[in-house]
């Protein structure tokens, strides 16, 4: 049916902006950018002679906005997103479709596939550090069930005319895109009080 689902490995790394080794950044944008623009790149010469296509690309409500110690993962997704719109623009004469889809807090291997920075006592960051990320441990151990994402990718296949961006989870995460309506200040604290 012209359909292609771009999914791969969810590979983050948690970490500080300034202790982020550069392979280790270079490793996410592998798995978060690159593995889906390599795919992209070798379907669309057939969703171009056949006239038509639709390109779904799992990215996340994570590339919204910039969450602490996720700073490479955040980046690499909201990185993708961009291209993708982009993409779209470029393939609307083809009739082909480029979507994305973002994810909140769904229960999947993320974290077991996740590389975790060491945080000893001695670090400026260990108690902010070791506060956000037992609370996005216990969001993501209690996420909800990523079959909503399967069933929203089932729906869009479906449908003749998708939107760009479709953003799925739970009404705060849904809403995380309201962030241009608010001062920058007032929506980072808003992020802190949730992952504090």
């Amino acid at each position: 049916n012209g359909a292609v689902e771009s999914v791969v490995d969810f590979t983050g790394i948690r970490n500080r902006v300034q202790n982020s080794p550069e392979t280790d950044v270079k490793r996410v944008f592998d798995t978060n950018f690159f593995s889906h623009l390599n795919l992209i790149q070798k379907v669309l010469p057939h969703m171009r002679s056949k006239k038509m296509g639709l390109i779904i690309n799992i990215t996340s409500i994570a590339g919204y906005l910039g969450l602490p110690f996720w700073s490479a993962y955040c980046a690499s997704k909201a990185s993708f997103g961009v291209l993708a719109e982009s993409l779209n623009i470029e393939l609307k004469n083809h009739n082909i479709n480029v979507v994305n889809i973002a994810p909140g807090d769904y229960k999947t291997e993320i974290l077991n596939n996740r590389r975790d920075s060491d945080n000893p006592p001695s670090s400026p960051y260990f108690q902010e550090y070791d506060n956000i990320i037992k609370s996005v441990n216990g969001k993501m151990n209690h996420g909800r069930d990523p079959i909503e994402v399967a069933n929203l990718v089932s729906k869009i296949i479906k449908e003749k005319k998708p939107k760009i961006n479709y953003l799925v989870g739970g009404f705060l995460e849904k809403k995380i895109t309201l962030k241009s309506l608010l001062p920058d200040k007032l929506f980072q604290r808003i992020i802190m009080k949730l992952y504090s």
